[in-house]
Parts: structure tokens; C-alpha cells; sequence
């Protein structure tokens, strides 16, 4: 699994407006695909809200938040946005943006 900082073109969108770019090769037609949101009712809770939504109908609505349920944040919350890209065809395994809460930061990541 490997990690990197997500990077925009800003060539690419409209005025004022950038466009992702893919994490391993930089090409800029990304689709989105899914998406999973947890949401911890108290700091460290391992219940709260965990819904994902992918590319087909499927949506589950879960309470485990934890990290061993693929919460990004060891602590609070997460989103996980899925992407695949059109030059690498990755559709079957999709590329992660990561929004992780940490200490009152937000951290932004590929997770691929």
C-alpha cells in the first residue's frame, strides 16, 4: 500500500477551479466510485455512524467505527473517497483519498 499527498492541475479546471490528478500517474480523468464516512459519537468511541456507498447500489450503514473496521483515524473521524482513473483502468480496485481527523488537523492523502 503506498501513500502520497494528493496533487491538483491547475491548468485543467475552469477559473479558480483545479483538477485531481491520479496518485500513480499523474493523468487527470479521475471517476469517482464509492465513498465511506465514519463518524464517532465521542472522541476514541469505537461506535457512531459508518456508511459507504459504492459505484453499483449497494450502501451499507454500519455503527463500528473503529480503526479494524477501516477507519482511517485511530481516534475520530474519517472519509475515504474512491476514485479509479482512465489511463491506469484500476475500476476493480479503486484509489483511496483519505480525509483523516488528528488532533484537530485534518489530514488529506492517496492511499493506493
Amino acid at each position: 500500500m503506498t501513500q502520497s499527498v494528493p496533487e491538483l492541475n491547475t491548468n485543467r479546471g475552469g477559473l479558480n477551479e483545479s483538477v485531481l490528478v491520479c496518485p500513480a500517474c499523474d493523468f487527470d480523468y479521475m471517476h469517482q466510485c464509492g465513498v465511506e464516512v465514519f463518524v464517532r459519537e465521542t472522541e476514541d468511541a469505537d461506535h457512531g455512524q459508518h456508511v459507504e456507498v459504492d459505484y453499483g447500489d449497494n450502501v451499507e450503514v454500519g455503527n463500528d467505527v473503529s480503526t479494524g473496521d477501516g477507519n482511517p483515524s485511530g481516534r475520530r473521524d474519517g472519509i475515504k473517497l474512491k476514485f479509479w482513473c482512465e489511463d491506469c483502468l484500476n475500476e476493480n480496485n479503486p484509489y483511496e483519498l483519505i480525509i483523516q481527523q488528528h488532533k484537530g488537523l485534518e489530514h488529506v492523502f492517496w492511499k493506493y
